[in-house]
């Protein structure tokens, strides 16, 4: 299947400036109140490379993209083909032309307010000039009280670090393209996008890190080999500092006033602002703020409840990776009797997910052979329905009812 991302547009709507494009029909924008947006063909690029890939989709782009950018995206899709299993040929039809930047731009930091956000701000050689914030992003746009709360948090921050603001909007996540694949995987290349679309205002965009480098976990949305892989001539993407663990990251950040105030790690819907203190995500980072000693600086958490209740609440977790490392450490009984009860836990469900996958596949591949099977018989049939003989017989039937 192929899709066309043309019509592109820049247009003023309710006081925002917004651009976008006509994306397999529908309308894709991003916009914003108080930043200059400049329309680029390799935003929608980086924001449907990966979703294209996975589903096995090619797509057009009707508005020429820098030759460096496409450089760079050939590399990554071979890079991802090798690593996924995956097409290695670029899914997208284009052309090309030489674009240069201006001189003079910033240096601009996205920014969620998350632990890996704080940790890149807070530790950063270089410190950036802006923080980007995109609502529609990890926020549906349909959660606007929550997304204020956000934009608070932000607007002080930057106040206090002397850096500007930057809030945008997008319905991009909304498209069927996207919406379609593991947001995991696609949101490294929405942020790039994003950054392609700020290019009058800043050269050098930083994506905070994920996974730290010592991980096993491979390549997913964004990571340290993927994103510089979305630069051009006119934006360099960067991926954060990923030499620390997240545990050690929180470490980092614990004892920072601006973290304890506004930190957030919460997307549930729970809750309105702030954190529900009882999710998987709050609960591992309360457990390591709680081994430094500093739980109950953080506003943000709700201390009352003692951190192994918290963690004996917790069904599972899909990574026990932060605990095992608090298990290395060592920390005191009680605390430790929750988390190994915990890793049992989830090492439990990890097992039965994959004995039932493996059954699943073998019931699959019965159906499959099933279906092949049925589909044999019944063009044996279709060939014998057409032979002289069964029409013989068929006419022979026929008589015998009259006679009867």
């Amino acid at each position: 299947m192929k899709f066309v991302v043309d019509s592109f547009f820049e247009e003023v709507k309710d006081g925002a400036l917004r651009v976008g494009a006509q994306v397999d029909g529908k309308k894709v924008w991003v916009e914003s109140d108080n930043a200059s947006l400049q329309n680029a063909a390799e935003a929608y690029g980086c924001a449907f490379l990966i979703p294209a890939l996975l589903q096995g989709l090619t797509f057009k782009l009707t508005e020429p993209v820098c030759m460096e950018w496409k450089k760079n995206v050939q590399e990554l899709t071979e890079m991802l083909g090798d690593a996924w299993g995956c097409a290695t040929t670029l899914p997208v039809e284009l052309t090309t032309y030489k674009r240069e930047g201006l001189p003079g731009r910033k240096r601009a930091q996205f920014f969620s307010a998350g632990v890996d956000s704080f940790y890149e701000l807070l530790t950063a050689k270089v410190a950036p000039d802006a923080l980007i914030s995109v609502h529609g992003f990890d926020m549906d746009l349909s959660e606007s009280f929550r997304y204020e709360q956000l934009k608070r948090s932000v607007e002080e921050i930057c106040k206090e670090k002397n850096v500007e603001s930057v809030f945008l909007r997008t319905n991009i996540r909304e498209n069927s393209v996207i919406s379609s694949v593991s947001w995991d995987d696609a949101h490294g290349g929405v942020l790039a996008a994003i950054a392609h679309l700020l290019s009058e205002q800043f050269y050098t965009v930083v994506i905070p890190p994920s996974f730290a480098q010592s991980s096993w976990r491979s390549l997913w949305g964004s990571h340290w080999k993927i994103d510089p892989l979305w630069s051009s001539n006119v934006v360099k993407l960067e991926h954060g500092d990923a030499s620390s663990t997240r545990a050690e990251r929180i470490r980092r950040i614990a004892q920072e006033p601006l973290a304890q105030r506004h930190l957030r790690v919460c997307w549930s819907e729970r809750v309105q602002h702030g954190n529900c203190s009882s999710c998987s995500k709050c609960v591992r980072t309360m457990a390591v703020l709680h081994d430094c000693g500093q739980l109950e600086n953080f506003s943000v958490f709700d201390s009352s409840v003692p951190i192994w209740e918290r963690i004996d609440a917790l069904p599972y977790v899909a990574l026990t990776v932060t605990y095992d490392e608090l298990l290395e450490k060592g920390v005191e009984p009680e605390f430790e009797g929750a988390i190994r009860r915990l890793i049992k836990r989830s090492h439990g469900v990890a097992l039965r997910a994959e004995y039932s996958l493996a059954h699943n596949k073998d019931l699959l591949e019965a159906n499959l052979e099933l279906e092949n099977q049925i589909r044999s018989l019944q063009a044996t049939i279709n060939g014998m329905s057409n032979s002289r003989v069964w029409k013989a017989g068929k006419v022979l039937r026929h008589v015998r009812r009259l006679l009867k």
